[in-house]
């Protein structure tokens, strides 16, 4: 008799514990019995231990994702991370972090392969090429997409960093991003998942997830935290990206950009402090002001 196995796939969990925990009781409600975590645990929000203290609980199958990866590297770069604004919410979450939680972010995998029965999962971040590589549908992303099925030999890649599900074919194989559960876009204002269902080592069905949880409860948490007033500017722009429902981080790091490049003296590298504040302050405060007070 055919068993059906229901694999729940998380990632961009960004330290958002409330997320989790309704993704988690939503998954569990619905059979699953085993969890893969596609990186980006922590930063972004203000419980980042707590949200790998969850992670640890429920699976192993777990793996770095670009903030992980960041963090790993903070030695080297700490220097860049005390005078620039752009690391604010990354330096405080390092700060954050217990011992063990750091010793069990270093210890994490960049890439995992998952066998059930002769099914081979392959579990990336950004994707099989690079844990920063940001594989979005629009702009012949779905044809990265193949590529990249192509050029692994397992079944199915799982991969996640641009926020967005997605199911890619290419051939009998697939590609599946299961969204965010921590910074997530979409018009219902909901976490993110999917559960792919697995029967005689075939994937038999995805399916993807939107689950509410009170998220504007939630943020007025992360006012009144200690990650408030070190990062405001980027929390709040991650926050007006979620009440949008759409990526308003790309948006901003994009007029930074072009604000950078009428000024010769700016460079390259890390984005100058009075950059970065001045596109906040002109751009983009006032619609944050307007969503703060809907909430």
């Amino acid at each position: 008799m055919s068993q059906t196995v229901k694999v729940a796939v998380f990632s961009d969990i960004h330290s958002n514990k409330k997320a989790l925990e309704a993704c988690v009781k939503d998954a569990k409600m619905l059979g699953a019995t085993e969890f893969i975590v596609a990186g980006d645990i922590i930063s972004d929000w203000h419980e980042p231990n707590e949200t790998i203290n969850i992670i640890k609980e429920l699976t192993p199958l777990v793996i770095k994702g670009n903030k992980e990866q960041a963090i790993c590297e903070y030695k080297a770069v700490r220097e860049l991370w005390d005078i620039y604004d752009e690391y604010a919410s990354l330096l405080w979450t390092y700060k954050e972090l217990t011992s063990d939680n750091l010793d069990y972010i270093n210890n994490l995998p960049k890439v995992l392969t998952c066998v059930h029965d002769e099914l081979a999962i392959r579990v990336v971040h950004g994707s099989p090429f690079s844990v920063n590589e940001a594989m979005y549908l629009e702009n012949d992303g779905e044809n990265r997409i193949k590529t990249a099925l192509e050029q692994i030999p397992e079944d199915v890649l799982i991969f996640s960093h641009t926020h967005q599900q997605c199911l890619v074919r290419e051939g009998i194989k697939i590609a599946v991003n299961p969204g965010s559960v921590g910074c997530h876009y979409n018009s219902e204002q909901a976490a993110e998942y999917c559960v792919l269902e697995i029967t005689n080592a075939e994937i038999t069905n995805v399916l993807f997830r939107k689950v509410k949880y009170d998220y504007d409860k939630y943020f007025l948490e992360l006012l009144q935290s200690p990650l408030y007033k070190a990062a405001f500017i980027h929390v709040l722009v991650i926050y007006l990206g979620m009440c949008e429902g759409r990526n308003v981080l790309k948006d901003f790091l994009s007029d930074i950009e072009i604000e950078r490049s009428k000024d010769e003296f700016a460079g390259t590298g890390p984005i100058p402090n009075d950059i970065y504040n001045r596109v906040f302050d002109d751009k983009y405060q006032s619609r944050v002001a307007s969503k703060l007070f809907m909430a």
